[in-house]
């Protein structure tokens, strides 16, 4: 919760709404503040996973590994 959290202060461009956690994966969602691509937009989901896969394996599941890629959809209203 505390990665999704602090995206925004990495990626100003960005601004954290909300995520749930689901037994085997998330569900969040990000305002775009400034145009953004797919370049950026991957930026950010590999910050994400990279940060909270470290605090994962040192506290809860050494083992712990995320999905390769990720899945967007545009929200546009």
């Amino acid at each position: 919760e505390s990665e999704w959290h602090n995206l925004s202060k990495s990626f100003s461009q960005i601004q954290i709404l909300d995520f749930v956690t689901m037994p085997n994966h998330i569900h969040g969602i990000l305002e775009i503040r400034d145009d953004l691509n797919a370049k950026c937009l991957g930026e950010v989901v590999r910050a994400f996973k990279a940060k909270s896969t470290y605090l994962i394996r040192k506290t809860l599941n050494s083992d712990f590994a995320w999905q390769r890629n990720y899945f967007e959809h545009v929200i546009r209203s």
